[in-house]
């Protein structure tokens, strides 16, 4: 995509959609990616099977496709995540009931982030993922916020087309998802 003073919508303007990801079960995610200059954003909600929220997520990629910030929120508490400018670190903090906890983690281009339970993210970063690197140095989130550090992450696989589930142009009123 070019760094963030030159990029430029594709051919079929700006990514703009939204959609909806059956997991089975009665388990579905709402999500929605609006691309721009600074790159794309993410949104996605997680429901299990009585239509109870299990998470709700914010994932931002720069213009280049790489991870720029990370906002998770499940019953466990809130994870915001981002690595810091001119990286070497990625920082962050969780809250939950018993108060924050800062996080800092080595952090380069060439790690990866994978976050458990969470699809619309793992197909945005599998995309974001140089396929040609597929086992590498990286970050887990997990469902229960925890943050594991590995040298060995296997990339995700990104759904074809790069869309998890059915979708629709975000400007569509009242549109119905199509496959």
């Amino acid at each position: 995509m070019g760094d963030a003073s030159t990029v430029e919508p594709r051919a079929g303007g700006w990514l703009r959609r939204a959609g909806r990801l059956d997991l089975g079960g009665g388990e579905s995610v709402l999500w929605s990616v609006a691309e721009g200059r600074r790159g794309r954003r993410w949104r996605s909600i997680r429901r299990d099977a009585t239509e109870r929220l299990v998470s709700d997520l914010l994932l931002e990629l720069d213009p280049t496709g790489s991870w720029a910030r990370l906002e998770l929120a499940t019953s466990r508490g809130i994870l915001t995540l981002h690595p810091a400018p001119g990286g070497g670190a990625a920082h962050g903090n969780v809250v939950t009931a018993t108060g924050v906890a800062p996080l800092t983690f080595a952090w380069s281009r060439a790690h990866r982030l994978v976050i458990v339970g969470e699809p619309v993210a793992n197909a945005a970063l599998g995309v974001a993922g140089a396929p040609d690197t597929p086992v590498g140095p990286g970050l887990i989130v997990g469902r229960d916020l925890s943050i594991t550090v590995t040298d060995e992450l296997q990339l995700p696989s990104a759904p074809p087309g790069a869309l998890p589930g059915r979708s629709w142009p975000l400007e569509e009123v009242g549109g119905e998802p199509r496959p």
